[in-house]
């Protein structure tokens, strides 16, 4: 029996990539592979090859270097832009909030508990009062009670907790939201929060450089079509580093008679920052090699 995901239409995009070396990688090309598997796949479920591409109606203001949220923390706000607003769904049906704010909207974080050490044997627990919100013009990040972020300010989110789910929601929201600003915000954030070699510096300046401040690297329907991804785990932790791979859903395996469920996986590293705002940051480690893949199953994994 054949697959109805079998041939999913190609999405059209209009734009050229950023530099492709990985060796120089711009990381938000890597996070637009993923999302174009996502596509993929909704436009095969819909039978839809031309996606609404348009802002909704009363959307906040694009979120650029010089826009700046109401207040950095909950409660601190503008009531025009304060809390959130009507939620939606992502394409496979599951809640997304949409914030006021186009940075989107910091929770309140509960008293810190620690939990077991970690081990590579057995899967962290999920974050506790998590959250997916659409922010910067689109994309869908996890915000949480218990492992930050804590604070946004503009299209950054800042805040996260010194533990696994912390590298996890930070990897997220740091890589997602370079994929869904305007170069001139995608530059603050990887001068800020991302870590990178002197080459990877320089090209990825060059390359932000010729596509002018205002360029983005996802379009307005690829961003329509992003997901939740399913599920994370830590291939690796300690207080000072971090691997963690997310897996979201991809088209079904054609191998064999029976189409198999599988998940399209990329895998980040994230460097705990010492000297980042009051008590310490993780940052993004910018990869030097092509991190993604596909498993199909999630046994081990920490689903969300």
């Amino acid at each position: 029996m054949a697959s109805k995901y079998s041939t999913p239409p190609e999405p059209a995009t209009e734009r050229t990539e950023r530099n492709p070396i990985w060796t120089v990688v711009a990381l938000a090309g890597v996070i637009g592979v993923v999302i174009c598997v996502v596509i993929a796949t909704v436009l095969a479920l819909r039978g839809d090859d031309s996606p609404a591409t348009d802002r909704p109606e009363g959307a906040p203001p694009p979120v650029s270097a010089t826009t700046r949220a109401p207040g950095e923390l909950p409660g601190q706000s503008d009531p025009q832009y304060a809390g959130l607003g009507t939620p939606v769904t992502d394409p496979f049906g599951r809640r997304v909030d949409v914030p006021k704010w186009s940075g989107g909207w910091a929770l309140a974080q509960d008293p810190w508990r620690a939990g077991p050490t970690w081990s590579p044997n057995t899967p962290v627990t999920a974050p506790a009062g998590l959250m997916w919100q659409k922010v910067n013009d689109g994309v869908i990040v996890p915000f949480t009670t218990s492992d930050g972020p804590r604070t946004v300010y503009a299209g950054q989110a800042m805040g996260f907790r010194q533990s696994p789910q912390g590298a996890a929601i930070a990897v997220l929201n740091i890589s997602l939201r370079i994929a869904g600003s305007v170069n001139e915000m995608a530059q603050i954030i990887y001068d800020e929060q991302v870590e990178m070699t002197t080459e990877q510096r320089s090209q990825l300046n060059s390359d932000l450089t010729k596509q002018g401040p205002y360029y983005r690297e996802l379009t307005d329907a690829a961003m329509t079509y992003q997901a939740q991804p399913d599920a994370f785990r830590i291939v690796d932790y300690a207080d000072d580093y971090a691997i963690v791979e997310f897996a979201g859903r991809a088209p079904d395996s054609e191998a064999g008679s029976t189409p198999v469920q599988q998940w399209i996986t990329s895998r980040w590293q994230a460097v705990w920052d010492s000297s980042s705002g009051d008590n310490g940051d993780w940052k993004l480690q910018l990869p030097t090699s092509d991190n993604t893949g596909t498993t199909t199953s999630l046994e081990g994994w920490t689903q969300w």
